[in-house]
């Protein structure tokens, strides 16, 4: 009679786990690799789970799970919510590549790491916790999570890869911390609805390294602490405008570089189409190549010292020309937007 009741309640349960999708099996179907050490499991495949919910355990045969390897549940279309322990710290590249049922995901705080191509094409996913402790998000990462609206990359991150959060074509805003030294280019490429990009330090922001465009074709409105900024005043405890720094941010319509700047790097101001005033701090001694390339409105540029400027075709200023002039903030905006756009330019005296 035991024997019986027993059989009936692993038959419910069964049929329960079937119609949520729960497999009876748990995490232990899953494919684990062994580290080279004994110490730990890195999960590296699906097995035969089919489970839409799906638990990667924190333990496997007695020793911690700590990461989640290279395309170990890649096109698992199937699957809707992931739960990661605690212990894993780092997800391998391509690990949920094209998941694209994937409605929401919870990255805890003991991951540092978020592989390349990560969670690509994960086309349903609507939201996105970074737990706290992630400092480096990979290439693509994102790219293509074409339902998500908003993002906020915690304080612990450093670095952002290329196109990290591309083609995700419901992002209108982002915020990025001032602890992020450097962005790829293309982070949020063909982001067409993308309007806010939220920063909370300015100086940090022109400090990041960027290494290209962030956006294309599509511009933006840079948020300080909440606020839009229209006429943007750099302090004179900021001493260098990185490349790329200000590119396309299409809400600016003034400029005042402090006096304490050195160097405006290549593109910091490019694309920024409704710029028509721009003034330069007299400790500005160079001005990368295109820094207001298609600043078509960019009507006036205000040099504070505008002697001793020479304009080269090449970096290391070979066959240099002085530039005269510059004291008519007319002249000076049609140089820098028409005349020599794609020259260096460097301060001599």
């Amino acid at each position: 009679m035991k024997h019986k009741f027993l059989v009936i309640l692993l038959a419910i349960v069964a049929t329960l786990c079937m119609s949520f999708g729960l497999s009876a099996c748990g995490g232990t179907c899953l494919d684990f690799t062994l580290s080279e050490d004994g110490t730990a499991y890195t999960v590296t495949g699906v097995g035969k789970c089919k489970d839409k919910n799906l638990v990667i355990p924190s333990q496997h045969k007695g020793k911690p799970v700590t990461s989640i390897g290279d395309r170990a549940f890649d096109r698992c279309s199937w699957l809707t919510s992931i739960t990661i322990p605690d212990e894993v710290t780092e997800i391998g590249d391509y690990a949920f590549f094209c998941c694209s049922g994937l409605t929401s995901i919870d990255i805890p705080d003991s991951v540092t790491e978020i592989g390349d191509y990560a969670f690509t094409d994960c086309s349903g996913l609507a939201s996105v916790t970074i737990g706290g402790g992630v400092t480096s998000i990979g290439s693509s990462a994102f790219a293509g999570c074409s339902g998500l609206t908003s993002v906020t990359i915690p304080d612990s991150v450093a670095s952002i890869g290329e196109f990290a959060f591309a083609y995700c074509y419901g992002l209108t805003s982002i915020t990025i911390p001032d602890s992020v030294t450097s962005i790829g280019k293309g982070m949020v490429y063909d982001c067409s609805n993308l309007k806010e990009v939220h920063i909370s330090d300015l100086e940090a922001w022109c400090e990041i390294e960027f290494e290209g465009w962030l956006c294309n074709q599509n511009y933006y409105f840079l948020y300080l602490n909440g606020e839009k900024i229209t006429a943007l005043e750099i302090p004179d405890s900021v001493t260098t405008i990185g490349e790329w720094a200000f590119a396309g941010c299409s809400g600016l319509t003034s400029v005042t570089i402090g006096n304490g700047v050195t160097s405006i790097g290549e593109s910091a101001f490019a694309y920024c189409g409704w710029l028509t005033s721009v003034t330069i701090g007299s400790g500005v001694t160079e001005i990368g190549e295109y820094a207001f390339g298609d600043c078509y409105a960019l009507e006036e540029v205000y040099f504070k010292n505008p002697n001793g400027w020479k304009v080269s075709e090449h970096e290391n200023m070979s066959d240099a020309e002085a530039v005269s002039g510059l004291e008519d903030p007319a002249k000076a905006a049609k140089y820098l937007t028409d005349t020599y756009p794609y020259y260096d330019w460097k301060r001599e005296g």
